[in-house]
């Protein structure tokens, strides 16, 4: 599963150590602001010393981790996508969210 071509739609399981997993839905991808400040002087003789020399500009970054609900509750967790496996709806029960739940 690669992380540019991922199905936001798509249902994803978050397993655990002891085996249990829960069902995941991803409603979006964490975000950082970046600033940095470049030089906007084009006077070839100055010496860029002055903060009127340099401006700011600031870029949305993804941090690499995703913002997902547990289906089911409306706890919302912050995952690495590498931590997470693609499963089908079968897979996991709607009421709960766990991954092999009877219900």
């Amino acid at each position: 599963m690669e992380m540019e071509t991922y199905n936001m739609d798509s249902f994803i399981g978050k397993t655990y150590s002891d085996g249990r997993g829960i069902a995941l839905a991803i409603v979006g991808r964490e975000t950082e602001e970046e600033t940095e400040f470049v030089i906007s002087c084009d006077d070839e003789n100055c010496d860029h010393a002055e903060d009127w020399c340099y401006e700011e500009q600031t870029s949305i970054i993804f941090s690499g981790r995703l913002i997902a609900i547990m289906v089911g509750d409306d706890k919302r967790f912050l995952v690495d996508f590498q931590d997470l496996t693609e499963i089908d709806e079968e897979e996991f029960c709607y009421g709960c969210g766990q991954i092999g739940c009877g219900h």
